[in-house]
């Protein structure tokens, strides 16, 4: 455990090393700040392994990833930029993401470009 905060804080003393090495450099290039952007930002929390629909609670034959993806399949259609992003706890509840290590929740992940 030691070891992974060791990397991972290697990792973030990099990250802001070069990160602010690119500030600088774009000091000198000329920004279109005129320019409206739109950011749509997508937010999951606390899936709880349920890659497929609700066969019982809250609402029978809705929810899992395949609704998640017709979702953001939409919101990307109509929007330019989309940023999908989660939370945490993302595989532990039901038996089929229990029983596989999330797996299933991982590619469904990866699928709809989290």
């Amino acid at each position: 455990m030691k070891k992974i905060r060791k990397i991972m804080l290697l990792l973030v003393m990099i990250t802001m090393v070069f990160g602010s090495g690119a500030l600088l450099f774009a000091e000198g290039v000329k920004e279109y700040t005129d320019i409206p952007r739109k950011l749509t930002v997508l937010h999951t929390n606390d899936f709880h392994g349920h890659p497929l629909k609700f066969y019982d609670y809250p609402a029978d034959g809705l929810g899992g990833l395949p609704a998640i993806a017709t979702f953001v399949k939409q919101v990307r259609g109509a929007n330019q930029n989309v940023l999908v992003l989660d939370a945490g706890d993302l595989n532990t509840g039901r038996p089929e993401s229990n029983f596989f290590k999330a797996e299933p929740d991982i590619l469904g992940y990866n699928y709809i470009g989290y």
